[in-house]
Formats: structure tokens, C-alpha cells, sequence
């Protein structure tokens, strides 16, 4: 009897899992692995600015723009791309970038962790910890391509909004 309360528990959740919303608005994104959240870093010349990872969170914009989506730090506006099949960078200013900045945000299976993929170069946001970088790469799996998303209330929706 146990097994046939088992059994239906499970295949009533499974589509729960897989049918997951990725939250839009404002969000703090944090890698699944290490437990760190993606922020912004330093600027690498004038056009773009690294990312990274740290233990305290800032937020991003992810507005949903047709199947994919745009990702944007909240304060700078700057938007989220990768450059050559592995740098990934926020822009210092806005401008078309084609589908540099167009990103897939599927479920991974597990309960609000996401999988970010980028529409040209088809690589995954990934971090093992190291040297505090943030890349891409083709593999998509595992639990350093995992990102948790988690929407919260803008620290200053006026100006975060504004474009």
C-alpha cells in the first residue's frame, strides 16, 4: 500500500519540477555548487566588465524578450553576454549585441536551481570555485552549471527600471 502512496507522490511532483517559471524582474542569481553569488567585477578595458562570483549577492534584471532572455545588473544596467565561447562579461554600454546577450534559462531538476545558456554560442554559466571566475562551456551539466534564481523586491525599482 506504502508503494502506491509512494508512486503517486512521485509522478505528481515530477511535472511540478520540470514545468518550473524562471522568476523575472529583479533576482539574485547564486551558483549551485559553491554557494556564491554572480556580481559584477572589475572592469576589463572600456567596453566590458568581468564577472565573478562573491558571498554576498547583488541583483540582476531578466526580462524575458520572445524564447529568451536578457540578463542585466541591476545598479549599472550593464548587460550579461559571453564574447568568445568561454568570457563572460557585463557591457559598459548598452548597445545591439545581436544574441550575444540572449540567453536560454531552462530548468535543471532541481527545485529552483536553472541551467543559463547563451543563444549564439550555445555554452552554460559556469564556476568550479577558481580563481574567481565565471565562464561558459558546452556542457550544460552538473551541479557548477546550476544556478539558483531567486526574485526579489528591487533595492531601488524607480531607478533599477528606468532605462
Amino acid at each position: 500500500m506504502n508503494y502506491k502512496i509512494t508512486l503517486f507522490l512521485l509522478l505528481a511532483l515530477v511535472p511540478v519540477i520540470f514545468s518550473q517559471q524562471v522568476p523575472v524582474g529583479c533576482v539574485e542569481i547564486r551558483n549551485f555548487k559553491i554557494k556564491r553569488f554572480l556580481v559584477k567585477s572589475r572592469r576589463d578595458n572600456n567596453q566590458r566588465r568581468h564577472v565573478s562570483y562573491a558571498e554576498v549577492a547583488q541583483q540582476w534584471i531578466i526580462e524575458k524578450q520572445g524564447d529568451h532572455y536578457k540578463i542585466s545588473h541591476a545598479e549599472t544596467k550593464e548587460p550579461l553576454y559571453e564574447t568568445d565561447g568561454k568570457h563572460v562579461y557585463t557591457l559598459l554600454a548598452r548597445t545591439d549585441q545581436g544574441t550575444m546577450d540572449d540567453w536560454i534559462i531552462t530548468p535543471s531538476g532541481k527545485r529552483g536551481c536553472f541551467y543559463i545558456k547563451n543563444v549564439k554560442t550555445q555554452h552554460c554559466l559556469h564556476t568550479n570555485g577558481f580563481f574567481n571566475m565565471v565562464n561558459a562551456y558546452g556542457d550544460c551539466q552538473g551541479e557548477s552549471y546550476e544556478w539558483q534564481i531567486r526574485q526579489f523586491k528591487c533595492k531601488h525599482p524607480a531607478e533599477i527600471l528606468k532605462k
